[in-house]
């Protein structure tokens, strides 16, 4: 088990299947919520948000722009790298695009089966709109209009601009991931044999 495929019905009736008492349950319950929330806070909340605490218009667009990013590439808001490391889907994008191969980010069950340039200008869109500061952010209309191709979508920076807001420190790992579902599922099937000894 993923923690990112993690979802909450299927978790309470994972839990629900063994007898576990209440404690145990609060035990996995805090331990599921710690692992999971790299993921929850990361992946559509605009770097601003971190700082002032507040959605704005500017923070919606954010969130809107990865979830186009998303439909373009097929792939999650985490990207596994080489290393076994996890890289924000935005930055994936963005070094694509800088380095000129924006197309290797397209979403691979696609076999190359897609409109060019509509691909293209649907991640330039998704990038301009999850740009790491809110103020080079298009307009939701703006950004509509771009994707009918009623305006031209806006030219973006080679290098993914660092953002002047800061991100909450520390990084997930594959490892990280796999060591905790690894362990959460040891102590589920524990329990389960406890329960069947009862």
């Amino acid at each position: 088990m993923i923690a990112s495929q993690v979802r909450h019905k299927n978790l309470i009736q994972l839990i629900e299947k063994f007898t576990l008492d209440m404690g145990t349950k609060i035990y996995y319950w805090k331990r599921l919520a710690s692992a999971l929330n790299y993921y929850t806070k990361n992946v559509y909340i605009a770097p601003e948000c971190y700082e002032t605490g507040k959605s704005t218009k500017e923070s919606d667009v954010y969130s809107y722009g990865v979830v186009l990013l998303e439909i373009a590439c097929g792939r999650k808001p985490f990207v596994p790298t080489e290393d076994g490391n996890w890289v924000r889907l935005v930055k994936w994008v963005w070094d694509l695009y800088g380095s000129g191969k924006l197309f290797e980010a397209v979403d691979q069950k696609l076999y190359g089966d897609f409109d060019r340039e509509a691909m293209k200008r649907l991640m330039i869109v998704g990038l301009s709109c999850a740009h790491p500061h809110y103020q080079l952010r298009p307009k939701i209309g703006e950004a509509m209009n771009m994707l009918k191709f009623i305006e031209e979508p806006y030219t973006l920076p080679a290098n993914f601009p660092q953002s002047t807001h800061p991100i909450p420190s520390g990084s997930l790992t594959s490892s990280d991931s796999s060591n905790f579902s690894a362990s959460f599922e040891a102590s589920l099937i524990q329990h389960r044999s406890r329960a069947r000894l009862d």
